[in-house]
């Protein structure tokens, strides 16, 4: 006695289901990261000098936010790809380089690489979230 099944090829429709569930995951990790930069600049507390009423940050604190510049300054441009997606973060304010990495006259007020390690278990887990759905 011979058994036959009927196999249907579904990959195009998985390949299809997986990329756009890639997109919208790195969407959301991306949205996450920049949620983070601006909790770790309004939500921590900051040790540095009084100026004028403003408390600034320390060196190796996340800035404090005087003018609200550096938090609405947060960009995110996904760029969907058919090999891979990418979300790309970047803050278009003059002074963020200057905060993260330092001066020679300043020391370093880091955000965006803190906010990054603090989120990530997170935002492998939302993105893993993504991909299964796709996958069901």
């Amino acid at each position: 006695m011979t058994v036959r099944r009927k196999l249907t090829w579904k990959g195009q429709a998985a390949i299809s289901r997986v990329r756009a569930a890639s997109s919208r995951g790195v969407e959301k990790v991306g949205r996450m990261l920049i949620q983070e930069y601006i909790r770790l600049i309004f939500d921590t507390p900051k040790t540095g000098r009084v100026y004028a009423g403003h408390k600034a940050s320390a060196p190796g604190e996340a800035p404090a936010s005087e003018t609200g510049r550096l938090v609405n300054s947060f960009k995110l441009n996904i760029k969907p790809d058919l090999k891979t997606a990418r979300a790309i973060v970047s803050n278009t304010a003059d002074h963020a380089r200057k905060l993260e990495f330092g001066t020679r006259r300043m020391l370093p007020r880091p955000f965006m690489l803190r906010g990054l390690m603090t989120i990530k278990d997170e935002a492998l887990k939302k993105y893993g979230i993504e991909l299964r759905i796709a996958l069901k």
